[in-house]
C-alpha cells in the first residue's frame, strides 16, 4: 500500500550532494513543498527510503523522514495542496 512520506534534511557539509539527493527524492512520485523539504508517495517503507537516500547524505548532515495522514495542517502553495489532496 502506498503512502505519502515528509523527507527533511539540512546538507551542512562543504560541497553538498544537493544533485544526488534530488535525484534520488525525485525517483519516486514527488513534490518539493519547502526549500529543503519534500513528500514523497511511494510503497516503500520510512528505513527503505532512508537507505536509498543515505549514499547521498556526508555523517554531519541531517535528514527525516516520516510518513503523512489526513491530520494535518498548515499553508502551501496550491500546487502542494493540489498534490497531497491526489494521494490522500
Amino acid at each position: 500500500m502506498s503512502k505519502i512520506y515528509s523527507i527533511s534534511y539540512d546538507l551542512n557539509a562543504p560541497g553538498q550532494k544537493y544533485n544526488d539527493l534530488y535525484d534520488a527524492i525525485e525517483s519516486y512520485e514527488s513534490h518539493k513543498i519547502l526549500r529543503s523539504h519534500y513528500l514523497i508517495y511511494t510503497s516503500s517503507t520510512a528505513s527503505q527510503i532512508y537507505n536509498k537516500l543515505k549514499p547521498c547524505l556526508d555523517k554531519n548532515d541531517s535528514i527525516f523522514i516520516s510518513e503523512v495522514n489526513s491530520n494535518q495542517s498548515g499553508w502551501l502553495d496550491k500546487a502542494a495542496c493540489d498534490w497531497i489532496a491526489k494521494w490522500l
